[in-house]
């Protein structure tokens, strides 16, 4: 019969679990408000897995390992695609994580240490913010503990005696979870390479305790690891095959080149700051998107309480639970020790579990010493000191996380714009056009790894089709065949002035007032010229139509506008291709030239990108070239050409050897 201690507890930690649950999925499709990049590329990710595009790694966000984004599609495929679907698979695994905890925690320390462990992870500030994002770093959790208590079960089996044939037997789903979990999690996050070395550490510590005992782990801990390495083997070969794939390991370069040189400072210094980070106001993780600039990670009560547990775990080190916390926290903030506090709260996620059941550890443990120094006699009176104290920690850890999160990060003007709002809301109203007009978003960041996956998962796939990216602060895309163009623009990428004169109407849309970027058009342009002429063709790729300074002179130290119109004829033959992607990245470079045909003055920029053009779209371009003010006045020759970034060769004119051609001279009076 189920005891009514028993009940109690376990209703509280239902209440618990329900109430973290609905902390995470509060506003989670407007809070964050809107979407960061990283989160859209995981979208897209998986809309391409949807769509029967599968890769093994994906190239966008500096390369992301492939688990994420085929759990991610087949979650929206029961969901469909959303903000709310793209974000509530992590939720939904960091409140099982939770639940794992307070199981494991109820086995190894207590019902008391569970619960608290429990409630803290449930209105801690790092677990919320880390539960409300759409990144595969929140799958981190939910492996580690998953490991950990595979890890000690492993050691628990060790310790007694028995047969090794029933030694193994009671371990072979421990050695199989353990190998299963490691290929899962390194096919996850680049932070997730190092945490698997906690299990060979804690082997090592073991060695000092109970050699023997030791042993027999060690026999159960091989061949765990080695699986789950070998599972992960393909990825690292296909990635040594392939070493364009992977960038964001150049994070990691300088610290630790510094260190090979004997240079430890950078180290040094960056492990400092990552554990002022945990508790010192100013010190925190200064990400925007994740994390109120400054914010530590930890409420103030949480942060000595863990001190508290931490020196209680050392001075039981002889106690392997205590110890494989340690060395769980070690590995698990070891990234942020190499690259610093900057971004911590997903980088040191591997860690997020073990702080916070140490952080229950020390309040317990300070507890236990309260009553005794206080000399308290009677259980009411030492139940009411224990549990008011604890109740004190878990407000005032709320208090510490959930108003900050929801009233304050989540409505500042910054965190607003660096979630994409004000675009967000106007593709809200992206409109349908007719037969004769085309569509185009305007965009400070209008490539292909950038605002386009936000589009797709707020409006889908399929109602971008005949849409166009362009920077319209610069640049504006005219589909073939329309003579009207109908443009989105928020108000950081407002359009030209000159492109302005084209405008036949527009209607605005207001954002809040203290918004970054207050405001949203919609602009209907008619078609600014008849594309008959030509200036030249390049490769058969692009032609260029039209090319004119817009004020017939320029001051020393003043800024030139060009303006060129171009056609595109066939983008198959623009160049070179984004490695792994497939896509064109092409570039335009203006040049003004000294008369001895050296370079005074250039722009190399193309505000259009070249990821999504079709033949028969129109560019239109404004090269902005600064010129200095020791300059002579005078007509100075103007060069334009094309050429791809990534092997920056040039395109040639009409198939001859020729790259560029002359424009009308600039006039500097």
């Amino acid at each position: 019969m189920i005891s009514k201690r028993f009940n109690t507890r376990h209703a509280i930690a239902y209440c618990l679990l329900l109430f973290a649950f609905a902390l995470r999925v509060s506003q989670l499709d407007s809070l964050p408000p809107g979407l960061t990049h990283d989160e859209a590329n995981h979208g897209h990710e998986a809309i391409e897995v949807l769509s029967g595009f599968f890769r093994y790694y994906f190239p966008l966000g500096y390369g992301r390992e492939p688990l994420y984004a085929y759990l991610l599609a087949g979650w929206m495929r029961l969901l469909g695609v959303s903000i709310f679907s793209l974000r509530l698979l992590i939720p939904v695994g960091m409140t099982v994580c939770h639940a794992a905890v307070y199981r494991w925690a109820d086995r190894l320390f207590g019902r008391n240490v569970a619960l608290l462990t429990l409630a803290i992870l449930a209105v801690g500030w790092w677990p919320l913010v880390a539960s409300r994002q759409a990144l595969r770093s929140g799958l981190l959790p939910l492996i580690t503990i998953g490991l950990a208590a595979a890890t000690y079960k492993i050691w628990i089996e060790a310790e007694k005696e028995q047969p090794i044939k029933s030694f193994f037997r009671q371990i072979r789903w421990p050695i199989a979870g353990i190998a299963v979990l490691i290929g899962l999690m390194l096919h996850t996050y680049i932070a997730a390479r190092v945490l698997w070395v906690f299990i060979p550490a804690f082997g090592l510590y073991l060695l000092l305790i109970n050699l023997k005992a030791a042993g027999r782990f060690w026999l159960g801990a091989t061949p765990a690891v080695v699986g789950g390495l070998l599972l992960s083997a393909p990825l690292f070969v296909y990635l040594q095959n392939n070493p364009g794939l992977e960038t964001r390991l150049e994070m990691l370069d300088g610290p630790l080149l510094a260190l090979r040189s004997g240079e430890i400072g950078p180290i040094v210094q960056n492990v400092w700051r990552t554990v002022l980070g945990l508790f010192w106001p100013g010190a925190g993780d200064r990400f925007l998107a994740y994390n109120i600039p400054g914010k530590p990670t930890l409420a103030p009560l949480t942060a000595i309480f863990l001190g508290i547990g931490l020196l209680k775990a050392l001075f039981r080190w002889r106690t392997p639970k205590y110890t494989l916390l340690i060395l769980w926290i070690g590995v698990g903030l070891a990234p942020s020790l190499i690259t610093g506090p900057t971004a911590a709260t997903t980088r040191s996620i591997g860690a997020l579990v073990p702080i916070y059941l140490l952080a229950a550890l020390g309040i317990c443990f300070f507890n236990s010493n309260l009553v005794k120094l206080l000399k308290i006699d009677g259980k009411p009176f030492e139940w009411g000191v224990r549990y008011s104290l604890m109740l004190v920690w878990v407000l005032s850890a709320a208090v510490f996380s959930i108003p900050a999160y929801f009233a304050d990060w989540g409505q500042r003007p910054d965190v607003r714009a660096a979630y994409q709002s004000t675009l967000i809301a106007g593709l809200a109203e992206l409109p349908d056009v007719g037969p004769d007009q085309g569509r185009m978003i305007s965009s400070v960041l209008p490539g292909h790894a950038h605002d386009p996956t936000i589009a797709e998962i707020v409006v889908g796939r399929g109602e971008l089709e005949d849409v166009r990216w362009a920077d319209g602060r610069f640049a504006l895309i005219y589909q073939a065949e329309v003579n009207e163009l109908v443009v989105l623009a928020p108000s950081s990428a407002d359009l030209h002035p000159q492109f302005q004169e084209w405008i036949l109407d527009s209607q605005r849309s207001d954002m809040r007032p203290d918004d970054l970027d207050p405001y949203w058009t919609r602009y209907n342009l008619r078609r600014p010229i008849d594309q008959a002429g030509l200036i030249a063709d390049f490769n058969g790729a692009i032609t260029l139509n039209e090319a004119r300074w817009l004020a017939e002179t320029v001051p020393p130290n003043g800024v030139a506008e060009l303006l060129t119109v171009w056609t595109v004829v066939d983008p198959n033959r623009l160049g070179a291709t984004i490695p792994y992607v497939g896509l064109a990245d092409t570039n335009l470079f203006v040049h003004v030239l000294r008369p001895d045909g050296t370079i005074l003055a250039q722009a190399d920029r193309l505000d259009a990108p070249s990821w999504d053009w079709e033949a028969g779209d129109m560019i239109v371009q404004v090269h902005q070239i600064y010129i200095g003010g020791e300059v002579d006045l005078g007509e100075y020759e103007t060069l334009v050409g094309v050429y791809d970034r990534i092997t920056n060769k040039r395109l040639a004119i009409d198939a001859t050897s020729e790259t560029t051609v002359a424009l009308p001279d600039l006039v500097v009076k």
